[in-house]
């Protein structure tokens, strides 16, 4: 990657991935790489910049924290108040209420409840 084709690699990186965490994944190999290679010091301080730059941009798209309009509707809120009147609202017996209160009322991606089971409380 000398200095006059990185331009126009980025550009081709770029448009086969637009969003700015993929873009960026996409680049840190490449800036390992050229971070290694001392005659292309140029070429790695360049993309070392576009590289974070990308992160950047995401980091403050994600801290704005805005749901796009085509989004609407398919975003699940955990916000507890919302969570109890999805479950009270489209749940009818306890067994689907526990189970959603235990996804529902966690943060996402965390799936501690992965292989949970609900039984009854046996007094034997």
């Amino acid at each position: 990657l000398l200095d006059r084709n990185l331009i126009a690699f980025v550009n081709k990186v770029q448009a086969y991935y637009p969003k700015a965490t993929s873009f960026n994944t996409m680049l840190t190999p490449f800036v390992n790489l050229l971070a290694r290679l001392p005659t292309y010091n140029v070429s790695y301080q360049q993309l070392t910049v576009i590289a974070k730059q990308a992160m950047q941009d995401y980091n403050d798209e994600r801290d704005e924290n805005t749901v796009k309009n085509e989004d609407l509707g398919k975003i699940f809120s955990f916000e507890p108040e919302d969570v109890k009147y999805n479950i009270d609202e489209f749940l009818d017996n306890d067994l689907d209420k526990a189970i959603a209160a235990c996804y529902g009322l966690q943060p996402p991606r965390r799936l501690d409840f992965q292989y949970m089971r609900m039984t009854e409380d046996d007094p034997l």
